[in-house]
């Protein structure tokens, strides 16, 4: 598999990679930059999956970058690191999630909301030119028909945010929302009261 990465974004991803390794930390490229970068879609919001304590991580690379630390969820042990390239009014702003994997990449994949958010890629692995995508779900297939499809049944009761997210991503990308997807959003629908008004 070869994902086509622009030079600064291969820079920085390089210097992410050799931070990690040092500190011998497995990590994988996740969720919507995997989607993103194999649609040749242009990001700056890059997700990465860290077998170690996350908000930890991204405190030590905020510090090893030169850039600033976020702790975006406490509880589920998500943070952010920002980073600014060369003139901050123009579009030079970097975005590295970092999240803590939960029982190994597929068992974390296996609770991402739709398959084509569920594809992972070793950093190690980029690191050395042959990367294979980690794709228990078939994501890549789902990408490939423009179909979004939710990872288990699951899905909307963990987090009824993504029911609002699964339409946006559908008109954002002008995919087609899965049948079986489908019917689940009109059964479930109920559940978007219980989504804070920040998450809207």
């Amino acid at each position: 598999m070869r994902l086509f990465l622009e030079q600064r974004e291969a820079s920085l991803l390089t210097k992410v990679s050799e931070f990690l390794l040092r500190e011998d930390i497995d990590s994988y490229l996740v969720g919507g930059y995997v989607r993103d970068t194999l649609l040749g879609r242009p990001t700056r919001d890059v997700d990465i999956a860290v077998d170690a304590f996350a908000p930890e991580v991204a405190e030590k690379m905020a510090t090893a970058l030169k850039a600033k630390y976020v702790l975006l969820d406490k509880a589920n042990e998500i943070a952010r690191v920002v980073l600014i390239e060369g003139d901050p009014t123009q579009d030079n702003r970097w975005h590295l999630d970092f999240s803590t994997i939960r029982g190994g990449i597929e068992a974390d994949l296996s609770h991402r909301d739709f398959t084509i958010n569920a594809m992972a890629v070793n950093l190690r692995e980029l690191e050395e030119g042959h990367p294979q995508l980690i794709d228990p779900f078939q994501g890549k297939r789902d990408l490939d028909r423009g179909l979004i499809r939710v990872v288990s049944e699951t899905a909307f009761q963990e987090d009824p945010a993504r029911l609002l997210r699964a339409v946006r991503l559908a008109a954002e990308y002008g995919f087609n929302i899965e049948e079986r997807t489908e019917a689940l959003i009109q059964a479930q629908s109920q559940l978007i009261c219980q989504v804070a008004g920040e998450r809207v």
